[in-house]
């Protein structure tokens, strides 16, 4: 993300642009300049690499662990006197779409060569850290508990804009971010603090100054954002300037990011400024691409750092005072952040997206994607179902999800799964307080999950063992991926998680892995991630801090399971035994009965 090799050129070439600051101190001078507590925006988005750093992303996730560390991180700064508020990103925007897929099919390749590198026997902590890939369910994680600890807010538009309007509305003391775009952006806090520099027990960080970089390439500050339009960025891909930047620097060169960016200022300096230069733009476009058909892109990369600011407010919907109703409810959850991504994007008829994830496309086990596909569809049914046009655009979502070499061509069209008629109306599920009702959201969440759940009646379970029950009668019975030792297995997993806390699973230790347990994990914890959401679009029967991962998830744990296989029957070491046995039971007794009778 950011600017192309801007960051390089920074940390490499231009010392007075790039250098640590103690956060207490800056915090000191702000307080004493302002009389009021500093305030630090922080890309949310972006932490969750950071924070989680070098535990165990092999075997599924260190939920537990990665929650302590995320506290500490809040603790840190409240020990310092400094608010923060987070940023999370909504939804891909389109333009950058094409950027989005090449990242997850990159991604993807990275998880084939993983796989390949655990077949040949490569034991966990020998796999090369480059290849380090977030395990699925750490960003809700991160999400979760943020909004427990501070004021969290997610973007409706591009999250990098937000942030840097907002750090300037506010007089924030920082944006803590890892993303050039903020070195260039004219809405600014005071400082832009590394994120990837952030050392929490010292509270030091390095600053990126845009004005000392301005003055070391000799051009204005207001020519920066035209630096990042022809460095390469999101809008105009690096790859695309390529032709251009052989023009300016001919041969390779050990100091390339250096003569490059300088020749760049140099050619910056030559050009009119402001208006000027955004009536010739055509004439840009020649110059770097041989055709004037890129103006418009070049005039769109450049007003993106700029000082206006889309209104982020939601227009009435007149098609349907009850629709327009539900859009509110919904809009305000998304902002705040009381309900998944996932609710109000569908509403709004977004695309469904999910990233690359530990798994692989061409083995047996289907991905994730494929998977869990049919519990979507019934979500979105839920979802859909009041929705104001009758006509086909009712029942389709597109979705961009990574399931091989070709699956992210183009969108793929799924159509959803309608509810049965007596279902309760959305406005019902999220605000009524009735038992009656929320009998029905159980109902609702058990026609969600599986098939097999119509006879279960999940409100009599502990609220603690629900998810799982959900999640495992989906993989087993709708699937049909588990085998009955697998869902032992996970039983297990999930009552011993509940039961030990993080210095405890911290001392399990894996080698090598079984990469068939590798994949189970993966889509495990991706199941875990549909079922918050099924449940969040039902209204939440189930508590939230039982539908996290925390909660339900161990990768190390888990491994250290399944490597024993399927001749060591399952039982939990430490958790609840007649909590397994429920979640066993509720999935199993039906074939243990078939299998009695015969």
């Amino acid at each position: 993300m950011g600017v192309r090799r801007l960051q390089t050129f920074l940390e490499r070439y231009c010392p007075e642009a790039c250098y640590e600051v103690d956060i207490q101190e800056i915090a000191n001078e702000y307080r004493q300049k302002y009389n009021r507590d500093p305030v630090i925006v922080v890309d949310g988005s972006g932490c969750h690499t950071k924070l989680y750093g070098k535990m165990d992303w092999i075997c599924g996730g260190q939920f537990k662990e990665f929650s302590d560390i995320i506290n500490f991180f809040f603790d840190s700064f409240e020990r310092v006197g400094i608010k923060l508020i987070m940023f999370f990103d909504g939804a891909t925007q389109e333009g950058k779409r094409s950027v989005w897929v090449k990242r997850r099919l990159d991604s993807m390749y990275h998880a084939h060569e993983v796989i390949d590198a655990l077949k040949t026997g490569v034991e966990v902590e020998a796999v090369p850290s480059d290849k380090f890939l977030l395990p699925a369910g750490a960003g809700n994680v991160m999400t979760a508990m943020a909004k427990e600890r501070c004021e969290v807010q997610r973007s409706l538009i591009e999250c990098d804009e937000e942030i840097s309007h907002y750090a300037e509305k506010n007089n924030c003391l920082a944006i803590l971010a890892q993303d050039t775009d903020f070195v260039i952006y004219e809405n600014r806090a005071h400082y832009y603090l590394s994120l990837a520099h952030l050392n929490l027990n010292t509270m030091r960080t390095v600053v990126y100054d845009r004005v000392a970089l301005a003055q070391d390439l000799q051009i204005e500050v207001c020519d920066l954002p035209v630096l990042a339009t022809l460095m390469g960025n999101d809008v105009i891909s690096a790859d695309d300037l390529k032709p251009f930047h052989g023009r300016l620097i001919r041969g390779h060169h050990k100091e390339y990011v250096s003569l490059l960016v300088r020749a760049i200022a140099r050619f910056i300096q030559k050009l009119p400024k402001g208006n000027d230069l955004m009536s010739q733009l055509s004439q840009l476009s020649r110059d770097l691409f041989r055709t004037p058909r890129r103006a418009e892109e070049l005039r769109k990369s450049i007003l993106c750092y700029g000082k206006s600011f889309k209104n982020n407010t939601r227009s009435a919907d007149p098609r349907s005072e009850t629709w327009d109703k539900i859009m509110s409810v919904a809009h305000c959850n998304y902002v705040s952040m009381e309900a998944p991504s996932f609710v109000y994007n569908i509403l709004r008829k977004l695309p469904f997206e999910m990233s690359t994830a530990l798994e692989d496309c061409r083995i047996e086990v289907p991905p994730s994607a494929v998977a869990l596909r049919q519990m979507r569809r019934r979500c979105y049914g839920v979802l859909l179902r009041e929705y104001p046009d009758q006509s086909e655009i009712r029942s389709t979502v597109e979705e961009w999800c990574t399931s091989g070499p070709q699956s992210l061509n183009s969108a793929l069209k799924v159509t959803a799964i309608f509810p049965p008629d007596e279902s309760p109306c959305l406005l019902d599920l999220w605000l009524s307080k009735s038992d009656e009702l929320n009998e029905e959201r159980f109902k609702l969440l058990g026609w969600i999950s599986s098939g097999h759940l119509s006879s279960i009646k999940l409100s009599t379970f502990p609220q603690n063992i629900i998810a799982p029950i959900c999640i495992l009668s989906y993989l087993y019975h709708d699937a049909g991926i588990l085998e009955s030792w697998e869902v032992n297995i996970f039983a297990a997993v999930v009552v011993d998680t509940q039961a030990l806390d993080s210095q405890e699973l911290s001392k399990i230790c894996v080698g090598r892995v079984n990469v068939r347990g590798v994949q189970l994990a993966t889509l495990f914890t991706r199941a875990i991630t549909h079922l918050l959401q099924a449940n969040s679009v039902c209204g939440n029967p189930v508590q939230k801090k039982w539908t996290i991962h925390p909660q339900l998830f161990d990768g190390r744990l888990f491994q250290n399971m399944y490597l024993k296989g399927e001749n060591f029957p399952a039982a939990p070491k430490h958790g609840n035994l007649q909590h397994y046995n429920q979640i066993c039971e509720s999935i199993l007794s039906q074939q243990q009965e078939r299998c009695n009778h015969i």
